[in-house]
């Protein structure tokens, strides 16, 4: 058996020691009535502290379904405006404006000629001589569906005429191009060294076609 249990009084104990003490509050209630008063204040402190917090939760919770029905008004007023899609028809243009401006060919190989020879041709219309062109696709064609990056580190002599012209010519064939670097050697003779990126456009794959037999 627990020790604990048996060290508790008996339940007609317990009941003997609540009618002792009720009859003790009695008479100490009879011989002072002040007592009447404590107990009807604590009772009032109790209900007044239960009042309070109930209010804070009713006060929260309306605060919480004005801030969710500003929000919904916004949301609203946003769904309802027009020029949603003026914007979105801008972007668009945008976007098909800067793709028109990328290079695409049949193949990695083919599109890596074509910058080479763009290069090349404006160097020599530049008066650029002894030009080396090195043309490498940053990404493999394994991601040909996605944007990638095509690169040209291009060297030779430098004058500040040429170089002028040679940019010149770049811009003027349409293409997108940046110009990472461009590094200039002031020795006896000032040489460059600069490196021209540009993307290819995503690869469409193009369907099989009707009746095609399959591997």
């Amino acid at each position: 058996m627990n020790p604990l249990l048996t060290r508790l009084p008996s339940p007609e104990r317990l009941l003997q020691l609540w009618a002792l003490g009720r009859q003790a509050f009695e008479r100490e209630t009879r011989k002072n009535p002040r007592i009447h008063l404590g107990v009807l204040a604590i009772l009032a402190i109790l209900l007044l502290g239960l009042w309070f917090e109930v209010d804070d939760s009713h006060g929260q919770a309306q605060a919480k379904i004005a801030a969710d029905a500003e929000q919904l008004t916004v949301m609203r007023r946003l769904a309802g405006q027009t020029e949603w899609k003026a914007r979105r028809d801008s972007v668009q243009r945008a976007r098909v404006q800067l793709e028109s401006r990328l290079w695409e060919a049949e193949s990695d190989g083919l599109a890596q000629a074509n910058f080479q020879d763009l290069i090349t041709k404006s160097g020599k219309e530049a008066d650029l001589t002894r030009v080396e062109v090195h043309v490498e696709i940053i990404n493999p064609a394994a991601n040909s569906r996605n944007y990638r990056q095509m690169s040209a580190t291009v060297t030779g002599p430098f004058t500040a005429d040429t170089m002028q012209k040679f940019l010149a010519k770049l811009e003027a064939d349409g293409h997108m191009l940046v110009v990472d670097r461009l590094r200039i050697e002031t020795t006896s003779v000032p040489r460059f060294e600069m490196l021209l990126s540009t993307y290819l456009r995503p690869t469409v794959a193009t369907p099989p076609a009707a009746g095609a037999a399959k591997p």
